[in-house]
């Protein structure tokens, strides 16, 4: 692994210690997400679920219904009931008919690759595990 600038490393320190998980602190320091694992261990910092138990307990980290924290290529939707919707119109606003609706109140990560826009689903109202 090639060295990266103090600047970067403190970066990912910083994000690191906000809560964000691997996958978000990647993007926003423009390193690979296994190069912020690296690095987060060379600094010593506490394991990520550490400090996200400490940011809530300080009430400066959001508590959510799923508290979903996946990776870039999972997304809520797939472990959700309401993903695949029926053809009576039951189902998720963003899957019903293929439309891609947003669902209000939802928190989503868009984000560019390859020419393609993606979105990440963060947190969502109607998420249910099944």
């Amino acid at each position: 692994m090639k060295p990266i600038e103090q600047e970067t490393i403190e970066r990912i320190r910083s994000l690191t210690l906000a809560g964000k998980s691997a996958e978000e602190v990647s993007v926003l320091a423009c390193v690979s997400a296994q190069t912020v694992r690296t690095y987060r261990q060379k600094l010593g910092l506490p394991p990520l679920c550490k400090i996200r138990k400490e940011l809530r307990a300080q009430g400066r980290l959001e508590t959510r219904c799923n508290d979903a924290y996946h990776a870039s290529s999972a997304n809520l939707c797939f472990d959700c009931v309401h993903a695949v919707s029926d053809n009576r119109g039951h189902g998720c606003p963003w899957t019903i008919d293929a439309w891609f609706r947003e669902v209000p109140g939802w928190t989503v990560r868009r984000y560019q690759r390859n020419g393609k826009e993606y979105v990440q689903i963060l947190h969502c109202p109607m998420f249910e595990r099944g």
